[in-house]
């Protein structure tokens, strides 16, 4: 469990030790980083270390949770500045989505390296969570179905969003933003052949 301590000092910390957990994980398994390791590098000391975190698992989720509370933010400073809203949002959002993690990817890039893929999707839910109750008309019948609805949206996001990094970030960002809207917008109508066998290809 990481706390959030607002003084100063102990922000630019909390950062030094983001950069530094990136920069270790560049030539070092995630595993094999140790506190003393994360601290040197970040130039703090141990004592300063667990005044926000017990351990590496805490930075890393630390991280994760400020990328998604900001992305938050800058995808609704995204609608207010274009006016965008009811069904627009839906197509909208992956445009300032992809902005946000084109510009944060190396966050995506250290969970992946260490498997806690899960901490993307909790902490997308978490916002979608946050954002659903700005809604003026929640279309969600029950607290199943938000729950269901929330988890259909994380696995859309997310997926797009592993999927993109592992690939390099290509197409790039604008390429993929109309990729995706033109899906959205058009019926995903599939016919099967049924009468053949199922294939690897």
């Amino acid at each position: 469990m990481y706390r959030i301590i607002d003084d100063l000092r102990t922000s630019k910390s909390r950062t030094y030790l983001f950069e530094a957990l990136v920069e270790i994980t560049k030539t070092r398994k995630y595993s094999e980083v140790t506190v003393k390791d994360l601290a040197g590098k970040a130039g703090v000391s141990r004592s300063t270390f667990y005044r926000s975190f017990d351990d590496i698992d805490d930075v890393l989720q630390c991280m994760v949770d400020r990328d998604f509370s900001d992305l938050a933010s800058e995808v609704l400073d995204f609608y207010r500045e274009r006016s965008i809203s009811g069904r627009g949002l839906r197509t909208a959002f992956v445009v300032p989505f992809l902005d946000f993690w084109d510009k944060r990817y190396r966050t995506v890039e250290l969970v992946v390296c260490a498997r806690k893929e899960g901490l993307l999707f909790s902490a997308f839910a978490r916002e979608v969570h946050k954002l659903l109750h700005l809604s003026t008309s929640v279309n969600v019948a029950s607290a199943e179905a938000k729950e269901c609805f929330i988890a259909v949206q994380s696995g859309q996001a997310i997926g797009l969003l592993l999927h993109w990094i592992g690939q390099g970030r290509n197409p790039d960002k604008s390429t993929l933003a109309n990729l995706v809207i033109s899906q959205t917008l058009e019926s995903f109508d599939m016919e099967l052949d049924l009468t053949k066998p199922l294939s690897a290809n």
